[in-house]
């Protein structure tokens, strides 16, 4: 396979210079997943960064074995970008995806005009989105990220809620979409100027010493009182504490009940609650 033409580019960002490319991307209609497909393309013979973006897929996936990322066709951003893992340290590359996928989103919003923080991170995958940003209760999901490795490749994929009827009805108020936040959905090559920012922002993160700082001064619920899920979020111990960050391997700070502080690797916030109550 013949790559197409890229750029070699360079940027100052996080307090820290780098290299990238322009990524080449390939658009398909319907895709079983846009990991499969990227697999696919790396078997034959993809050499430099590109990203899969596709209008539905039919098996996609999520983090946890069982849980799937359905969406209706052309609702969704679907998109899994091709890294060397050469460019790219592997710890806490998903929380680095996430952070990067905000600010590219961050970004977009600016554009558009629309001020405040729309925009927080879910330990350790999610990104979320709200309407009424001064009220914390109200984010809910709206974009997810899987990483996964072939061979010399990281797959960064991630699914990012279009369309207000992206999700099932079951997840209304669970979930959200980009156009309910900022109004007119962005246009195709609007998608892949997000997708390569974000490709951008990954680089600069995995670049630079601040991005454990961006990352926590964007993590919802931080600060307030948590029920955390260690390990399986439907098999692992419940723990009650006040979510405090996280460290710089990208586990989660939890201080506990009896004010010890405890890093987690795994597990999922399941249940929050304010503070003061």
């Amino acid at each position: 396979m013949q790559d197409l033409p890229q750029k070699n580019l360079q940027k100052y960002w996080f307090g820290a210079t780098f290299s990238f490319m322009e990524l080449a991307f390939y658009r398909f209609e319907s895709v079983s997943s846009t990991m499969d497909t990227a697999r696919s393309l790396i078997q034959q013979g993809v050499t430099s960064p590109a990203a899969v973006v596709a209008r539905y897929q039919t098996n996609g996936r999520g983090r946890i074995a069982g849980r799937t990322w359905e969406a209706k066709p052309g609702s969704s951003l679907l998109t899994t970008i091709m890294l060397p893992v050469s460019q790219v340290p592997a710890e806490a590359l998903s929380l680095k995806t996430g952070l990067a996928l905000a600010l590219a989103l961050e970004e977009l919003a600016s554009a558009q005009g629309s001020a405040g923080s729309r925009f927080l991170l879910k330990w350790p995958n999610d990104i979320l989105g709200s309407l009424n940003p001064a009220d914390p209760d109200s984010f809910r999901k709206m974009a997810g990220i899987l990483i996964e490795q072939s061979g010399s490749w990281f797959l960064i994929g991630a699914g990012l809620n279009l369309k207000k009827g992206a999700f099932p009805e079951a997840l209304e108020n669970t979930a959200v979409s980009l156009e309910e936040i900022l109004g007119p959905l962005p246009l195709p090559d609007q998608e892949e100027t997000l997708i390569q920012r974000t490709y951008e922002n990954i680089l600069a993160a995995s670049a630079s010493d601040k991005w454990e700082t961006a990352y926590i001064s964007r993590m919802w619920k931080r600060g307030m009182s948590v029920q955390f899920t260690e390990g399986h979020p439907e098999q692992g111990r419940v723990l009650q504490g006040i979510l405090e960050g996280i460290d710089r391997a990208g586990q989660i700070l939890i201080r506990l009940t009896d004010g010890s502080l405890r890093s987690y690797s795994s597990g999922e916030i399941s249940l929050v609650r304010s503070s003061a109550q």
